[in-house]
C-alpha cells in the first residue's frame, strides 16, 4: 500500500503546495525561494525546483523531496508522513481513511520552529484572537456557525499591528490544515461608512497568509465536499458562513479576490466539480463569464454556476426567505446549474462524433456513430427543454 499511496500523492499535491502550507514562496528565476526553516534564516536560502520538485538550502544544507519535508517539519517516519499527507490533502478513499484513521497516529512532536518570524506572528496572533468578544448575529440560525468559525469583535483599542481591525467584526482566517493565518475585519459602524473607510480590511500578507492561495472554510468544508462531490464557491465570509449554517457544509469562499490557479490547487484533492454562488450582479456575471472561459476542461475542471435571483448572495437569501427558502432556492439553482453542464457535456460529446463522422469511409464506420449521435441529440433536447421551462429561483 505504501508505495502506491506514495504515488498517489505525488500525483496530487506538488512540493511548492506542500512546503507553501509552511511557509511563505517567492518566484526568483525559474525557482521557488523562502526562509529556510530549518535554521535561523534570515535572508530566503531555501530554495524550491519546480520541475525536479525538489528543495534545497543553500545555508544549511537541507534537502530533499516533498516527503523528506514533511518528515523534518513534523518530526515523523516516512510512512506517517505519507498517512499525514494523505490525510491533510484527501487522498485516502473513503474504505482507506478508516483503515487507516489519524487517531491511530503518533502525535507528531513539532520540531522547533526556529524561524523567530513565523513564531513572533503566530503568537501574536493568537494574542489578538483571545481579544475578540463573542458576536452574537441577528438571525438566531447563524449563531452555532459563527461561534463554530470563532468569528467575534474586536475592541477599539488594540495592538499596533491590528489598529486597522479595531472595533469591526473579524473572522479568523484558518487554512485547510487549521492554522490561524490572519483575520479579516468588516466595518459594523453606525451610520453610513465613510467613503475613505473600506467595508472589509484583511490581514497583510504574510510569511503565513497570502489572499490569491487561501480559501476561508476549507478545513471545515473538505469532509462535505468529498461527501457530495463538488464544491459551492461564495464571494465573501458572510456568504460562506450562511451557507454552513443552512447544511450546505461543502462552502468556501474567495474572500473577494479572482478565483486562481492556486484555489484550485487547494480544491483538486477533493474534487474537480466547482459550482459558483457569485453575486447576482453585473460584476458577479461579467466573473463567471471570465472562469467558464477559463476553467471549463482546464485540468479536468467543471465549472457551473448556480444563478441565484438578481441582487441576491445567500447572506441575503437566508436573511429575506429563512433557512427552508433558502436551502429550497440553492437546491432549485443547483439542480439548473448541473442541467446546464450537463448540456454542455452532450453538446461537446456530439461535435466529437460530428468530427469522428467526417473521417469515417464507409456505411459500416459510420451508422454505430450516427446511432450514437441520434441519441446525444435526444438527451440534449431532452434536457434543454427542462431548462427552457424550469422558472429560474
Amino acid at each position: 500500500m505504501t508505495d502506491g499511496l506514495k504515488e498517489r500523492i505525488l500525483r496530487s499535491v506538488t512540493l511548492e503546495r506542500v512546503v507553501g502550507a509552511y511557509l511563505t514562496l517567492t518566484r526568483r528565476g525559474s525557482a521557488l525561494v523562502g526562509l529556510c526553516p530549518f535554521h535561523d534564516d534570515r535572508h530566503p536560502s531555501l530554495s524550491v525546483h519546480v520541475g525536479k520538485q525538489l528543495y534545497k538550502c543553500f545555508a544549511c544544507d537541507a534537502g530533499g523531496d516533498l516527503f523528506s519535508f514533511v518528515m523534518r517539519m513534523e518530526n515523523c517516519s516516512f510512512p506517517e508522513a505519507l498517512r499525514i499527507l494523505a490525510h491533510r490533502y484527501g487522498i485516502l478513499s473513503g474504505e482507506e481513511a478508516v483503515r487507516n484513521p489519524m487517531k491511530d497516529l503518533p502525535t507528531p512532536k513539532k520540531v522547533p520552529v526556529i524561524n523567530s518570524q513565523f513564531s513572533i506572528i503566530e503568537r501574536e496572533h493568537a494574542r489578538f484572537l483571545s481579544m475578540l468578544s463573542p458576536f452574537l448575529p441577528a438571525m438566531d440560525v447563524l449563531g452555532d456557525t459563527y461561534r463554530r468559525f470563532e468569528v467575534g469583535v474586536a475592541p477599539v483599542q488594540v495592538p499596533f499591528a491590528y489598529d486597522k481591525l479595531g472595533g469591526r467584526l473579524v473572522f479568523p482566517l484558518r487554512n485547510e490544515t487549521g492554522k490561524l493565518c490572519g483575520f479579516a475585519g468588516r466595518w459594523i459602524g453606525v451610520g453610513e461608512r465613510p467613503a475613505d473607510v473600506p467595508k472589509y480590511y484583511n490581514s497583510p500578507t504574510s510569511g503565513l497568509y497570502v489572499k490569491s492561495r487561501f480559501l476561508y472554510a476549507l478545513r471545515e468544508a473538505a469532509d462535505g465536499i468529498r461527501s457530495h462531490g463538488f464544491v459551492y464557491i461564495t464571494e465573501g465570509y458572510k456568504d460562506a458562513l450562511a451557507m454552513h449554517a443552512a447544511g450546505f457544509s461543502n462552502t468556501v469562499a474567495i474572500c473577494g479576490v479572482a478565483f486562481t490557479e492556486e484555489h484550485a490547487g487547494l480544491l483538486a484533492p477533493y474534487t474537480r466539480r466547482l459550482v459558483f454562488l457569485l453575486d447576482a450582479d453585473p460584476a458577479g456575471e461579467d466573473s463567471m463569464a471570465r472562469l467558464s472561459a477559463l476553467w471549463n476542461g482546464r485540468e479536468r475542471m467543471e465549472v457551473s454556476r448556480a444563478q441565484l435571483p438578481y441582487g441576491e448572495d445567500p447572506d441575503s437569501l437566508l436573511a429575506h426567505r429563512g433557512l427552508g427558502g433558502m436551502r429550497e432556492v440553492i437546491r432549485r439553482c443547483t439542480r439548473v446549474a448541473r442541467l446546464e453542464t450537463y448540456e454542455r457535456l452532450l453538446r461537446s460529446e456530439s461535435l466529437l462524433i460530428l468530427e469522428q463522422l467526417r473521417l469515417a469511409l464507409t456505411v459500416e464506420e459510420r451508422m454505430p456513430l450516427l446511432r450514437t449521435l441520434s441519441t446525444l441529440k435526444k438527451r440534449e433536447s431532452r434536457v434543454s427543454l427542462i431548462l427552457r421551462r424550469n422558472v429560474f429561483c
